[in-house]
């Protein structure tokens, strides 16, 4: 690549599309407060012997606001209810 030039990675897009629209119900805009440079890939690898992987993925929580930090907890008490069938609802 050249130093101009930008790569998009896709787990990261589907990360926060999987976030936004799968759990929480909401748009994913230029307005959700949690941004693709805020997320990166920390490892990742080969799921069985097929062209899957698996992907470790962490929050760069010093880069977000104070609406991404609730975003993030938000999403962590959803993520660790037993209660959690599929996604909520975000009340603003």
């Amino acid at each position: 690549m050249q130093d101009d030039e930008e790569y998009i990675n896709q787990v990261v897009c589907d990360f926060l599309l999987f976030i936004a629209e799968g759990i929480l119900d909401v748009r994913f805009t230029s307005d959700f407060p949690i941004q693709y440079d805020d997320v990166m890939i920390v490892c990742s690898r080969q799921r069985g012997r097929g062209v899957q992987h698996e992907y470790l993925l962490g929050i760069q929580a010093d880069r977000l606001t104070n609406s991404g930090l609730d975003l993030l907890d938000l999403l962590s008490n959803v993520l660790s209810s037993p209660l959690w069938e599929g996604f909520v609802k975000r009340r603003d």
